[in-house]
């Protein structure tokens, strides 16, 4: 026969075996936990764990990786089932308040500000996955994905892989200036996962000046901004159109955007951006492919279109929602000339050796600046040695016993930046060599012979013959 006792933090099993006490160690088992979702039935409440269980849930803005950087870990029931909702920032199970949001992320001290619906508000386009993880007597399983919600708008459109064939959504807007933005096409490729589906939603002015947010977690970051907060130079970029690409899985290769453009329009270009959140900047949508053909001009149909991959720059091709920005980028984009900041005018002595030079410059726009000698030609040897070393040193040695004004022209050059013309600057450096009075040398000659020794410090006597 046999009998079964508890000991804290362990299942203990005492029975007839030889070796005295068995020590049973049970994972809780996942599989029964029910998940409730909009549209559908509530748990049966007479179904019970067979053990005393600690539910758990977490949301998470990732499939993996991110858990819960949405809402963390936050105990829901205790040998319980039901619905967990969260509304009002609180969160519930069966309509009974739980906690309030703003104090359920570690750390928090518990806030005496009333919670708020603006505690917990997802911007349209983002997916969020919820985990779930138990634990009893024993130990902890989990967290596992048990599911996903993608917040949609008004407007958005979807259009689902039945097959793994590639899937097409248009967008039509209009500019309130000239330009038409009608007719922007997203053609996702072919071997998607079947039933995967691609939301598109135009985004409003009330959805971009809206502010998410999840209180209840330190690590939320909103994958959507406002480019007039983000875009600091109205110069550069004009707001035309913004809107969010959702993918709940990757592809196997890249999608493409394909919207019109105006070939007669000499001062800008329609160029398509998108948001990194992770980075918190805009970003070339042309550039996350690395490929010669990102971008495809279309004179005969006056379209542009641009291969998209990774946006967040952490998977090969895209896997999460993003915001692109349709802006029309000038083509005469503003951009200074770096200057040199370090003295031109230099000055050493005749014969004195090496003139060491350290090239400082600046760039108003923060660019990187690249430092060559300009229009230099190598110099011989009897008028000196000059180069440029690593760190941007400028090394001059004049021939010997030379003195003068020497001129060094130095190229100033930005480095690259796509879609924007790097800028250069040539500037010149006026280095005085001054003479310097030479100590006199003795010689002396006989019938066209050097009679002095290599040594002219050596003594030699002179006889004087009268």
């Amino acid at each position: 026969m046999h009998a079964k006792c508890y000991v804290t933090g362990y299942k203990w099993a005492i029975g007839t075996t030889p070796g005295g006490v068995l020590a049973i160690l049970e994972n809780p088992a996942l599989d029964d936990i029910g998940v409730q979702m909009n549209g559908t039935e509530e748990l049966d409440p007479d179904t019970r764990p067979v053990t005393s269980r600690k539910s758990n849930i977490s949301i998470g803005s990732q499939k993996e990786g991110r858990c819960c950087d949405i809402l963390p870990r936050t105990l829901v029931a205790t040998n319980m089932s039901g619905v967990v909702s969260i509304r009002n920032g609180c969160l519930y199970i069966n309509d009974e308040k739980l906690i309030d949001l703003r104090n359920s992320h570690p750390g928090a001290n518990g806030s005496d500000t009333a919670a708020s619906p603006s505690d917990f508000q997802m911007a349209p386009g983002s997916e969020l996955f919820l985990y779930v993880d138990a634990c009893n007597e024993a130990r902890c399983t989990g967290p596992e994905m048990k599911g996903s919600v993608l917040i949609v708008g008004d407007h958005s459109e979807q259009a689902v892989s039945r097959n793994g064939s590639s899937v097409q959504l248009a967008l039509s807007t209009a500019r309130r200036q000239k330009r038409s933005t009608s007719n922007i096409v997203i053609n996702t490729p072919n071997g998607m996962a079947v039933g995967q589906t691609v939301v598109l939603t135009p985004l409003t002015h009330a959805d971009l000046n809206a502010t998410y947010d999840s209180v209840a977690s330190t690590d939320f970051v909103s994958y959507l901004t406002n480019p007039e907060d983000t875009v600091h130079s109205v110069d550069t970029v004009d707001r035309i159109l913004a809107h969010s690409i959702c993918g709940a899985s990757g592809n196997a290769r890249p999608f493409t955007v394909t919207y019109p453009y105006d070939p007669s329009d000499s001062d800008s270009v329609l160029t398509l951006l998108h948001w990194n959140p992770d980075l918190q900047k805009w970003q070339q949508s042309a550039d996350t492919c690395n490929k010669t053909d990102s971008i495809v001009i279309d004179e005969a149909s006056q379209t542009i279109t641009v291969k998209v991959c990774s946006t967040y720059g952490t998977s090969t091709y895209f896997v999460k929602q993003t915001q692109f920005l349709l802006s029309a980028v000038s083509k005469n984009i503003s951009n200074s000339e770096p200057v040199l900041t370090s003295s031109t005018n230099l000055t050493m002595k005749e014969d004195e050796g090496t003139f060491l030079y350290k090239v400082q410059t600046s760039d108003e726009d923060g660019d990187t600046v690249i430092v060559q000698l300009h229009d230099v030609e190598p110099l011989s040897p009897d008028q000196g040695e000059l180069l440029l070393a690593q760190g941007n040193l400028v090394l001059f040695t004049p021939c010997a016993d030379c003195s003068g004004t020497y001129l060094i022209q130095l190229l100033l050059k930005e480095s690259p930046v796509t879609g924007i013309l790097p800028a250069t600057a040539t500037t010149t450096l006026t280095v005085d060599v001054t003479a310097v009075n030479d100590a006199p040398v003795a010689f002396t000659f006989h019938n066209g012979k050097d009679l002095m020794p290599p040594d002219h410090w050596q003594r030699m006597r002179v006889a004087w013959a009268l």
